[in-house]
């Protein structure tokens, strides 16, 4: 069922008009009087610093959250004050949420259902099956997700691209305007690069128009978006068309540092490099040696004292199931002997994941306990945790990674990359030998990834190591040695003076023989 179909506005209308929308959480005013239009076919992107009111905006927009003023228009028609999400469907206006919505219990074909009640009835199940079947492989060919599988079982990825799919399906209206935040948080770069191909296809065609927030410069840059919309303390701090825009103006106009102070970056804009670490840091806290676990085959690495050390790699090749196999070795009474045997580990371990909505954040809890809960042991006197320790703790680690949010604030108030920050906190208030990093600033803002950058390194300076896993390249480039993986296994080893985006995408795919080929030309480290 493809998207494009006759234009569906007016052309004297907008498909989206935004004016002077406005939104307050308590004292906190997350979206101050925003003005934004959206024309047809244009696919409009949107920046900003964590808590800029980015997820805020789309989610007014999409009828998730009641405006307190302002006017939102859809294609000509003044929505009342108060509409439901299922009312802004009607009208052909979607919404897929950074965070992962589906019901982990129930299958893929399932959540149709959930999302699209009007398709229940005789036989539901087979068109529901056609229906995600088909969206799934014109956005992600290759995908390798089966309809009956339950969405829990399923990867990170695999969610996002199950959530981005059920999204463009739009059973009771011609799709007019689909709305995502932060959709490649979690994709590896070639379901990143379908994705945006996708919708530069649907649009040019006439059918829809894109509202896209990222915090990847990546996908905001170039030919991804038409125009790029920045957003600042919850207003709109500058508009400017996507062609031929630097990152260093994004930045700027986000409140960041001059251009002219921004350290050069290495092979991409998404990120802004810092200058590395050491790259033969002394005695291992970690060693691997001939590891065959789950999709791994004979996998030896090891990570010095005060070492970066990177997983690279397509996804799904065995980086997590490096981390797991580590995590689990830190209780070596409970492990396989293969696991006892394989891993070595020496003093305290912490994790920190990107999948925080699954395996980081307690929903119900506030910002104090959510970061002090590693160390609670050490908070306690007799058994009985101290709420003065508690509370000089956390106002500790909030001063010291700079997070927007008072002790007592609800965790889930927060922005994603500020809870991103607390989960950080917990894994540092540990005061850990060895850090694991699963994809632990998916959905961040290059600004906060400074920050933590800059806070890696020095707990590197401190003596901390680290094992670090991304879904961007970028990122492999502050480590100071990168294994990249290939079915299970280690297929190259890359110094830090051999480090570039080419030559792990080279290895990803071919190894480094046949670089020149697979890069167009000798790749510069």
């Amino acid at each position: 069922m493809a998207l494009a179909s006759e234009a569906i506005t007016p052309a004297e209308f907008p498909v989206l008009e935004v004016r002077g929308i406005s939104k307050s959480f308590d004292v906190t005013q997350a979206v101050k009087s925003v003005e934004l239009r959206v024309s047809a076919g244009e696919i409009v992107g949107i920046v900003g610093h964590n808590g800029a009111g980015k997820s805020t905006l789309v989610k007014l927009i999409a009828g998730l959250v009641v405006r307190d003023a302002g006017t939102v228009v859809f294609g000509g028609v003044t929505m009342p004050p108060q509409y439901s999400i299922r009312m802004a469907r009607a009208r052909g206006f979607s919404l897929a949420l950074q965070e992962i919505s589906l019901c982990p219990d129930l299958r893929v074909e399932e959540n149709i259902g959930i999302a699209h009640p009007m398709l229940i009835g005789p036989g539901w199940r087979r068109r529901a099956r056609g229906l995600i079947g088909e969206r799934l492989s014109a956005i992600f060919p290759g995908h390798g997700i089966s309809t009956r599988a339950i969405v829990g079982r399923l990867s990170l990825a695999q969610r996002q691209m199950v959530q981005i799919a059920l999204a463009t399906i739009s059973p009771g209206a011609p799709l007019r305007l689909l709305m995502l935040d932060e959709p490649s948080s979690a994709l590896p770069d070639q379901f990143s690069d379908s994705l945006f191909a996708y919708l530069r296809t649907e649009t040019q065609a006439g059918g829809m128009s894109v509202l896209l927030v990222s915090h990847k410069m990546a996908d905001i840059l170039g030919s991804h978006t038409d125009r790029t919309v920045v957003m600042r303390d919850g207003a709109v701090a500058g508009e400017y068309s996507s062609g031929g825009l630097a990152v260093e103006t994004i930045i700027e106009c986000m409140g960041g540092v001059p251009s002219s102070d921004l350290p050069a970056a290495d092979n991409a804009p998404a990120v802004v490099r810092l200058s590395r670490g050491r790259s033969d840091a002394g005695d291992d806290v970690l060693s691997i040696r001939d590891l065959n676990w789950k999709r791994l085959t004979h996998v030896s690495l090891s990570v010095g004292r005060g070492q970066i050390v990177g997983l690279a790699g397509l996804e799904g090749n065995g980086q997590r199931d490096i981390l797991d196999a580590v995590w689990r070795a830190r209780r070596r009474a409970l492990i396989p002997s293969r696991l006892h045997r394989a891993v070595k580990l020496s003093g305290r371990t912490s994790f920190l994941s990107g999948d925080r909505q699954n395996e980081g954040i307690f929903p119900f809890w506030p910002l104090r306990a959510n970061l002090t809960l590693s160390i609670l042991r050490r908070l306690s006197v007799l058994g009985i945790l101290s709420p003065r320790a508690e509370d000089r703790e956390a106002s500790e680690w909030i001063s010291r990674l700079s997070i927007r949010g008072a002790a007592g604030t609800p965790i889930l108030e927060l922005s994603g990359g500020t809870q991103q920050k607390v989960l950080l906190g917990r894994g540092l208030a540990t005061n850990p030998e060895l850090l694991l990093l699963d994809d632990p600033f998916r959905g961040v803002d290059v600004m906060t990834k400074m920050d933590a950058y800059r806070r890696l390194h020095a707990q590197a300076e401190g003596g901390t190591s680290m094992l670090w896993y991304t879904s961007e390249n970028i990122e492999m480039l502050e480590c100071d040695v990168v294994h990249v993986l290939r079915s299970g296994a280690v297929v190259a080893t890359l110094s830090a003076e051999e480090l570039s985006v080419g030559r792990m995408i080279a290895a990803s795919f071919e190894g480094l023989e046949g670089l020149e080929e697979v890069v167009g030309g000798p790749a510069q480290p």
